[in-house]
């Protein structure tokens, strides 16, 4: 696992896609995902298999093939509604296939097989639950509209080529639903026409080839694969884009590209094993998702979104032909979660904090006798400061310190010798004292500046000897200091 995956699922969970399962199931490169509902999802592949999916249990419920293989691979799907009570499918073998969910959740039965193209794969399909229309175009360039019966059967209601026989690569309904929208793959072209008629009413091309395509209309937006430098955003029926979303890109293979998050996001797919996720209003990735090896095809893209989480889910074209769960909370859900998640942190705060406050003072009295211990040499540093200098001081300095004061009598000079000792029994005692007493001491008594009083010569002598030895400093030499200049006052 990568830093960035780990990230990913662990350390992010509130603002981030995570993996939270893999179905497996297909034998070769799966070609399409929809989300029949919240919860359910159908995939089809070159294994010329359809199959349901409990994404609630992560397991496949369904699995339909032809035994006598006449579908081919599946294509493409499209749903009928949003509960995804019929599943339309375009086969490899020019064949719609359709499925109708039961009364009973999640059960699907097979209703009809028809044959739209002959020797021809159908490319794309879209419904129009309102008029009951199934459009649909083929890999050599046909667009057929036919009328869906109640019974199950497809009734043509028109054909026709598009232009210059290119791939119709994506066929939409617009103009609520009188208008069918066909976009070619190599030219980049959209070509829109009546659905009564099949007159061409207008047309225009897009900057780049069209490799896949999904339509926000809420927001007037489309986003297309551009087969080249990643995917580009338009405003629905203008022909430049707003934004490029550049992802790198090797082979010019189509990919899914899908509106995410109710239009805030565009997921798309990759030639290196990635999915990306985009903010639209920034052409940096605010995510990348590692589904396969760097150099897997990740081209079937669904995405959904509930009041509890958004989901993607990718299928691979190669390597395991598996099919990826990504899952990220909603904002709603996500601002339900803060408080529990606040008073959680604030707890790990206040832990951390007696946690640290509990080592410092093991750690205090584990190194308290230590210090104690050093302390106990300052008796001797003070003895050897006062009764003279190190060898390394030379040997002019060292007489200066018996010199006698020439205007002391022999009483002063025993005073003198007097407090010598009383210095030192005092050095003693604060070397003998813990370093809390020390503190005191030195805090209570502020002595004056023993070397700005060079007129008295035994205040002199014992400053120079103190300023040899550089270990007593702060408190333990302002309060021995103080003893000192109370010694010299006397004399």
């Amino acid at each position: 696992m990568s830093l960035q995956q780990f990230w990913d699922q662990i350390l992010c969970p509130k603002e981030r896609y995570r993996l939270t399962g893999t179905l497996i199931g297909h034998r070769a490169p799966i070609n399409c995902l929809i989300f029949l509902e919240y919860g359910v999802l159908a995939s089809g592949g070159d294994d010329e298999t359809v199959r349901i999916w409990d994404l609630n249990t992560e397991k496949m419920i369904q699995t339909f093939d032809d035994p006598g293989n006449r579908w081919g691979q599946i294509t493409c799907m499209v749903a009928s509604d949003a509960g995804g009570t019929m599943l339309f499918c375009g086969t490899g073998r020019g064949q719609v296939v359709i499925f109708k969910r039961s009364k009973r959740k999640n059960d699907f039965h097979k209703t009809s097989a028809t044959q739209v193209f002959d020797a021809d794969s159908v490319e794309s399909i879209a419904y129009d639950p309102v008029n009951r229309r199934l459009a649909c175009t083929s890999h050599n360039g046909k667009i057929k509209l036919n009328q869906f019966e109640r019974e199950g059967n497809l009734e043509k209601l028109w054909i026709c080529d598009s232009p210059g026989g290119s791939i119709p690569r994506v066929v939409l309904f617009g103009g609520e639903g009188k208008e069918v929208k066909v976009y070619c793959l190599e030219t980049g072209e959209l070509v829109v026409r009546d659905c009564e008629t099949a007159t061409k009413i207008k047309s225009h091309r897009l900057q780049s080839p069209i490799g896949n395509l999904d339509v926000f209309e809420k927001n007037n937006s489309l986003v297309i694969d551009n087969m080249t430098s990643g995917y580009d955003l338009y405003p629905i029926d203008r022909t430049s884009p707003t934004r490029t979303f550049e992802i790198p890109n090797s082979r010019r293979y189509v990919k899914m590209v899908k509106f995410a998050e109710k239009g805030a996001v565009i997921v798309g797919g990759s030639d290196h094993g990635c999915v990306y996720v985009f903010n639209i209003s920034n052409s940096d990735p605010i995510q990348v998702l590692y589904h396969e090896k760097a150099d897997s095809m990740i081209q079937a893209i669904a995405t959904t979104s509930s009041n509890v989480e958004n989901m993607i889910a990718s299928g691979s074209s190669d390597g395991r032909f598996d099919i990826c769960l990504w899952r990220k909370p909603s904002k709603q859900a996500a601002a339900r979660a803060g408080g529990a998640w606040q008073m959680l942190w604030e707890l790990v705060q206040a832990t951390a904090v007696v946690l640290i406050v509990s080592l410092l003072y093991m750690g205090w009295a584990t190194w308290a006798p230590i210090v104690a211990k050093g302390l106990e040499s300052v008796p001797n540093i003070v003895q050897d400061g006062i009764r003279g200098p190190q060898e390394r001081i030379p040997h002019t300095q060292r007489r200066k310190y018996s010199t006698e004061p020439p205007a002391v009598s022999e009483i002063g000079r025993g005073r003198v010798e007097m407090s010598h000792r009383a210095v030192l029994r005092a050095a003693s005692e604060v070397g003998q004292r813990g370093m809390e007493e020390l503190q005191n001491a030195g805090v209570k008594r502020q002595p004056r500046q023993l070397k700005d009083r060079e007129h008295d010569e035994p205040a002199n002598t014992i400053w120079k000897g103190l300023q040899v030895h550089d270990e007593i400093k702060d408190f333990q030499a302002s309060t021995l200091l103080a003893e000192v200049e109370s010694t010299v006052d006397e004399v």
